[in-house]
C-alpha cells in the first residue's frame, strides 16, 4: 500500500510572502538600517535572507520577532504591515496561472512556452513539477514577445516568429 505523501502547496504562499518581504522593506526603511545589518542581526544567513526578501521562502514567526527587536517596533506592528500589504493587493494579483493558462492568455503552445520559461527568457516559477506564472510574470513575457524594430514587426506578422 503506497501512502500519500503531503505536498504543501507553495504555489499558494508566494503573495504572503512577497507582501512580507514588501513590509520588512518598508520597516527597515523607516529606520537608519541597512538590510544586510537587520539580517546580521536576526541571524539570517545572506543566502536564506535573498530567498525571503524575494517572496521565494518563507519569514519564520521567529525571524520576523527577531527582525522587529532589531528595527526596534513591536512584532504586532510589522504584522500589521504585513496585513496591510496583503489587503492592497488585489484578488487578480494573487493569482498564479498554470503553464497552460499561460499559453493560451499569450497564444503560443505549451512547448514554445516551456522552452522560453527553462532558457530564462520568459518569467516563471516552477515548484515541484509544476510550472506557475503571475500576473506580472505575464505581462513580462507580453513585453518580451513584442516586436522591437520594424523588421521583427514584418516578421512577426509574416508568421516567422517574434523578439522572444
Amino acid at each position: 500500500m503506497q501512502r500519500d505523501r503531503f505536498v504543501p502547496n507553495v504555489v499558494d504562499m508566494f503573495p504572503i510572502n512577497t507582501a512580507t518581504a514588501e513590509a520588512v522593506r518598508d520597516a527597515i526603511a523607516r529606520t537608519e538600517l541597512t538590510a544586510a545589518s537587520v539580517a546580521q542581526g536576526a541571524h539570517i544567513t545572506p543566502t536564506a535572507w535573498r530567498r525571503r526578501m524575494r517572496g521565494q521562502t518563507a519569514f519564520t514567526m521567529n525571524e520576523l520577532s527577531r527582525i522587529a527587536a532589531v528595527i526596534g517596533v513591536q512584532i504586532g506592528r510589522l504584522i500589521d504591515l504585513i496585513t496591510e500589504k496583503l489587503r492592497m493587493t488585489s484578488t487578480d494579483e494573487l493569482r498564479l496561472y498554470t503553464l497552460s493558462e499561460t499559453a493560451e492568455r499569450l497564444h503560443v503552445t505549451e512547448d514554445w512556452l516551456k522552452k522560453r520559461v527553462r532558457s530564462g527568457r520568459i518569467p516563471g516559477r516552477k515548484s515541484g513539477r509544476v510550472w506557475t506564472f503571475a500576473p506580472d510574470d505575464i505581462r513580462a513575457a507580453i513585453a518580451a514577445m513584442a516586436p522591437t524594430s520594424a523588421a521583427d514587426a514584418n516578421r512577426h506578422l509574416q508568421g516567422e516568429g517574434g523578439a522572444v
